[in-house]
């Protein structure tokens, strides 16, 4: 048995899992519940791909060689939507972080997984990189099914508070991704 390359297969099949997951969820809704925020803690679906999008191609363009976030990188446009910009525009974004990723993990070898990178300055190794990304990605993919079936139900309303979305960017010891903790208030969610 090979742990690395065991690891490695494994993390290939758990990304194929959330962008199908994602995939389904984005294939049951409009276009304007894709663009549709709910409430200022809330991100549409269609943010929350862009920012996936841009994630994965940041951290897995060159992922053993340079900074997983890289200069080229703009964060906080992730989370703004231009008016004009279409489901196409959005799915492309998304796919292309997703195949940034497939591309780069199957190119790894089991001894890459003993290897370190850096995210931010900070080494990690290559297992913490990959946990990591996989958590990050998974977390606010989760998300999606949730956000598509609470737009078409407007009776399905969270609690609200006094933040806007700006305040989401960047809030010193919350996570970089919005949780959707709040979403799971409403008793008529169904999860995927």
């Amino acid at each position: 048995m090979d742990f690395a390359a065991d690891y490695l297969e494994d993390v290939i099949v758990q990304f194929q899992r959330i962008k199908a997951h994602g995939d389904k969820a984005v294939a049951q809704v409009s276009d304007d519940e894709l663009t549709r925020v709910l409430d200022p803690e809330s991100n549409s679906i269609a943010i929350i791909m862009r920012h996936v999008g841009g994630n994965l191609r940041s951290r897995f363009t060159d992922f053993l060689t340079t900074d997983g976030e890289k200069p080229s990188r703009h964060r906080d446009g992730e989370f703004e939507l231009p008016g004009a910009t279409t489901r196409d525009a959005v799915v492309n974004d998304w796919n292309s972080g997703f195949e940034c990723v497939l591309a780069t993990l199957e190119q790894l070898t089991p001894a890459d997984v003993s290897r370190d990178v850096r995210i931010r300055g900070e080494r990690l190794s290559v297992i913490q990189a990959l946990n990591r990304s996989m958590t990050h990605t998974a977390s606010p993919n989760t998300c999606a099914p949730r956000t598509g079936r609470r737009s078409a139900s407007p009776a399905a309303s969270p609690k609200r508070s006094s933040r806007t979305r700006a305040d989401h960017r960047r809030v010193p010891g919350r996570a970089n991704s919005r949780n959707c903790s709040h979403f799971r208030e409403s008793s008529k969610l169904v999860t995927a």
